[in-house]
């Protein structure tokens, strides 16, 4: 919609087509859409401002922990909290709590469930099947093995990282 409503305020026109093809059933669709003054007139504010941070290059405010790494990546200082702050911190450690049990409780789940399996590698139900645990085979690269026996290549391909860990406190 911002799209369309921004093409029809710089044509001046009074409406604009849309046309859609659903390619699952080869069906075209068209749809008028009406000119929106209110619309354009709160969308060309939000252009402007937008392009005006663009312009003096302000960036946008941090909505994400990648945002904020990637602005500050090298944090220092402390900030006092704020009252919400401490309610999604406090929120944080319950859900942490919460996702520990239910590991401990999904854990406990896999193990009974194996038991059940016994030799056999599908759970069904009359013609459904509900699980499975089948033999898979894997592959892994022993860095341990490579740093202790081969250094100077460990050395040579290492690649070093760095980020950020949120750890909230009791």
């Amino acid at each position: 919609m911002p799209q369309i409503q921004h093409e029809i305020a710089v044509t001046g026109k009074p409406y604009a087509y849309l046309i859609v093809l659903i390619l699952s059933t080869r069906e075209l669709r068209t749809y008028r859409i009406m000119r929106n003054d209110e619309y354009i007139e709160k969308l060309m504010r939000r252009e402007k401002t937008f392009w005006d941070a663009v312009e003096d290059r302000v960036p946008p405010a941090p909505i994400n922990a990648a945002d904020v790494i990637g602005l500050f990546p090298d944090p220092t200082g402390t900030i006092e909290a704020t009252d919400d702050a401490l309610l999604m911190a406090t929120r944080y450690l319950v859900i942490n709590r919460m996702l520990a049990s239910l590991k401990d409780e999904k854990e406990a789940l896999r193990d009974k469930l194996a038991v059940v399996f016994g030799e056999a590698d599908t759970l069904s139900a009359g013609q459904r099947t509900i699980a499975t645990f089948k033999q898979r085979a894997q592959s892994f690269f022993d860095e341990a093995r490579l740093k202790v026996e081969r250094p100077d290549i460990y050395e040579e391909y290492m690649v070093r990282t760095s980020s950020r860990t949120l750890l909230v406190k009791k």
